[in-house]
C-alpha cells in the first residue's frame, strides 16, 4: 500500500510540476506576445505621428530605413496628407521562442493619393481631398522583431519594405502646370537623363535664357559634351549611381520655381592625379592649340579629346573616397505652349553635376610648358602640322 501511495504522490507531483512548467512558459510566452505588440504599436504611432527619431528606438541596432528616407518638399506634404487618416489594426501574432523571433501581423488603412488625385485637380485641391479623404485604402504588412533581453525589436527589413511602400505612394502622380510637384519632378527628370546618358533628352527640357537651342548645343560641345558623346554618358553614369540627390524649393512665383538641387557624390578632385598626365594632357592641348590656331576658335570641337578626360574620371571614380556636396539652382518656368523647362545660371555646370570640368586645365606653369611642348611634338608626328610651324609655335607657346 505504501508503495502504492509513494506512486500516486511520485505521479501527483510529476503533474504538479509539469503544470507549473506549463502555466511557466505559458506566461512567458504571452509576456513575450505582449512586448513584441508594444514595440510594434510604438513605432507605427511614431512614424504616423512623425516622430522618425522615437520610431528608430524601436529598431534593431536603431537602423530605421523610414527614419533615413531623404525626401522632397512635396513628397513631405504628401505624406504628412496621408498620414492625418491613417490607421492600424494588428491582427495576428507569433512568437517563435526557440529562436528569439516573433511577427506581428498588422492592416494599414490608409488614403490613397492615386485614388484620390484627378486629372483636373490643382496641387491645392488634390492636398485637401487627400487630408479630408475617408474611403480608405488597406495594405497589409508582417512586422518582423527579435528579442533582445527582454525587450522586442523591429527588424531593420521590415522598416525597408515600409520606406519602399511609403515612397511609392503619389509616384504616379503628375499635375499640370507650374507648380512645386512638376518643378520637383523635372528637374529630377533632368538629372535621370544625364545619369542614364540621354544627353538629347537632357538638352531638350534645358533652355538656359539668352541662349538658343544651337548655341547651347555649341557650348556644351566645347566640353565634349554631344548627343553621341560615348565618353560623357559614360562618366555621367558612373558619376550619378554613386550619387545620391535632394532638391528643395526656395522660392515659388505666378511665373517660376526656383529648386536647388544637391548632388552628394564622388568628389571628383581626387582624380585629378589621374587626369594630370601625360596621356591625357598631351592629346588635349594638341586639339586645343591645333584647333584655335589652324581651324578658328568658333569651330573648335574639343569633344574627342575632351572624351579623354571622361573616360578617366569614369575608370578612377571608384578610387575616389571623399565624398562632395554640390549645389545647382534651377529655375523651372513655362513656355508659351504651356511646357515646362528649366535653367540656370550656369550652363556647364548644369551638364556636369556641379563640377568644374575645366579645373583640368589647371596644371603648374611648368607642367603646362613641358606639355605644350610634347602637344606640337605630336602635331608634327601626326603630320597636322609642317616643322616650320612646329618650330614656331613651340617657341611662341611653350618656352
Amino acid at each position: 500500500m505504501k508503495s502504492f501511495s509513494r506512486k500516486v504522490s511520485s505521479a501527483a507531483m510529476a503533474l504538479v510540476i509539469a503544470s507549473m512548467s506549463m502555466s511557466v512558459a505559458g506566461c512567458s510566452l504571452m509576456k513575450n506576445r505582449e512586448a513584441a505588440r508594444e514595440t510594434t504599436m510604438e513605432y507605427l504611432d511614431s512614424v504616423i505621428d512623425g516622430k522618425f527619431d522615437k520610431a528608430a528606438k524601436c529598431v534593431e541596432d536603431e537602423e530605421d530605413a523610414v527614419s533615413a528616407l531623404e525626401i522632397d518638399s512635396f513628397k513631405a506634404q504628401l505624406l504628412d496628407a496621408v498620414m492625418k487618416s491613417a490607421s492600424y489594426e494588428i491582427t495576428d501574432t507569433t512568437i517563435f521562442s526557440s529562436k528569439g523571433e516573433g511577427e506581428v501581423d498588422i492592416t494599414f488603412s490608409y488614403a490613397d493619393p492615386e485614388t484620390v488625385f484627378e486629372d483636373d485637380m490643382d496641387i491645392d485641391t488634390f492636398f485637401e481631398a487627400l487630408e479630408d479623404c475617408d474611403d480608405l485604402s488597406e495594405e497589409d504588412f508582417t512586422v518582423t522583431l527579435v528579442q533582445d533581453d527582454e525587450d522586442w525589436l523591429i527588424t531593420s527589413d521590415f522598416t525597408e519594405d515600409l520606406a519602399d511602400f511609403l515612397m511609392s505612394l503619389g509616384e504616379d502622380i503628375e499635375f499640370k502646370g507650374l507648380n512645386e510637384a512638376s518643378a520637383i519632378a523635372l528637374v529630377q527628370q533632368y538629372y535621370d537623363d544625364l545619369g542614364s546618358g540621354n544627353i538629347t533628352d537632357a538638352i531638350s527640357i534645358y533652355k538656359p535664357e539668352g541662349y538658343t537651342q544651337e548655341q547651347t548645343l555649341e557650348e556644351l560641345a566645347m566640353l565634349g559634351i554631344t548627343d553621341d558623346s560615348e565618353e560623357f554618358a559614360a562618366y555621367m553614369e558612373a558619376m550619378m549611381s554613386r550619387s545620391e540627390l535632394t532638391m528643395e524649393v526656395t522660392d515659388v512665383t505666378d511665373d517660376m520655381i526656383t529648386v536647388v538641387a544637391t548632388l552628394d557624390g564622388p568628389d571628383v578632385e581626387e582624380i585629378t592625379p589621374y587626369i594630370y598626365t601625360e596621356e591625357v594632357l598631351v592629346p588635349l592641348y594638341a586639339e586645343v592649340f591645333y584647333q584655335m590656331l589652324f581651324e578658328g576658335e568658333e569651330q573648335m570641337d574639343l569633344a574627342p579629346a575632351m572624351g579623354l578626360i571622361y573616360t578617366t574620371m569614369a575608370d578612377h571614380i571608384d578610387d575616389v573616397e571623399g565624398t562632395k556636396a554640390t549645389e545647382t539652382t534651377y529655375y523651372v518656368m513655362e513656355d508659351e505652349n504651356g511646357d515646362l523647362y528649366l535653367t540656370s545660371d550656369n550652363v556647364s555646370e548644369s551638364f556636369t553635376g556641379g563640377e568644374d570640368i575645366n579645373s583640368a586645365f589647371e596644371v603648374s606653369d611648368e607642367d603646362m610648358q613641358q606639355y605644350v611642348s610634347m602637344a606640337f611634338d605630336l602635331l608634327l608626328e601626326d603630320g597636322r602640322i609642317t616643322q616650320e610651324e612646329h618650330d614656331m609655335y613651340s617657341a611662341m607657346f611653350a618656352s
